[in-house]
Formats: structure tokens, sequence, C-alpha cells
């Protein structure tokens, strides 16, 4: 993946599993989920947004004849990026397109010439992407999100 903590001020987690809420860190962060995961990502950023600074979509699969996702998608308030793969120029990216366009905050980007997952394809363009939007989201996220969770007091050493 390739982006780290050392790139944005607060935490970058990778779905490696369905994100839910219990299994975030109790500070907002930056969510990147690729894949299958897209779905749950979604619904957490729709039910819990407050947690999240950004979501970032890599190559979503999602159903998108499900009804469910278009409500999920108008209730998101969180900056979402979905990158798509292209490794031809016969791919489609409507999905995706639909996704990045659902949300009122959706930013699509195409990384063309990539293999799917482009987070392990392509990982500078993918880096290069996902970084920038981050410190974009970072910003914004004062306006949205609890400060005690953007910048969490210190914890202090005992004597």
């Amino acid at each position: 993946m390739n982006v780290t903590d050392d790139d944005v001020a607060h935490p970058v987690i990778l779905a490696e599993a369905d994100p839910a809420p219990e299994t975030l860190p109790e500070v907002a962060v930056h969510l990147i989920a690729p894949g299958a995961y897209a779905r749950a990502a979604l619904d957490l950023a729709a039910d819990h947004g407050t947690r999240l600074i950004s979501l970032v979509l890599v190559d979503p699969e999602v159903d998108e004849h499900d009804p469910r996702l278009w409500e999920t998608l108008r209730r998101i308030e969180v900056p979402t990026l979905v990158i798509a793969a292209v490794p031809e120029q016969t791919t489609s990216v409507v999905k995706a397109q639909s996704i990045a366009g659902g949300v009122d905050n959706g930013v699509f980007v195409i990384i063309d010439g990539a293999q799917a997952p482009s987070h392990r394809t392509r990982p500078d363009s993918f880096r290069e992407w996902s970084t920038a939007f981050m410190v974009i989201a970072e910003g914004l996220a004062t306006d949205r999100i609890d400060p005690a969770l953007l910048f969490p007091a210190p914890v202090q050493e005992e004597r």
C-alpha cells in the first residue's frame, strides 16, 4: 500500500476484513478498503462517518443493483476517493465512477495500465493519489469531526 502514518497527520488503516466500528482506534482515521471490503466500508462511513477523516475505495467490488447501496451512498459525508484500475482502454469504470458520483464528497481517479488491485500493482501511483487526497481531507476534517477524535489528549506518563 505504501501510504503510512508518516505521510499524513492521522492514522491510516487498511481494511483486511470487513471494517466495523469496534475495530477502529479511539481516534479519527483514514480508511482504505480494497475490493470486496468496499461495501462494509461504505456502511461504516454512512453510520459512523465522524470516526473517519477519509475513505479510500480501491477497485471496489459492490452489487450496483442493490437499492440499499444507493441509499447508503447518499448518507455518506466522509470525503471519499474511489480509485479504479484500468488495465486496458476497453475496461469499464462505470461501477467505480457511479460509487464516487453517489457520494456527496466523492472523487474518482483512474490508474491507467494498472491491474486490480491497483494499490498493490501500482503502489507509487496509488500512494500519490491517496496521500494527496488524505492531506486535503485532513484540512476539511475540523468542520465535521469532534476535535477530541482529531487531537486526542496526550497520555500522561506516570512517575
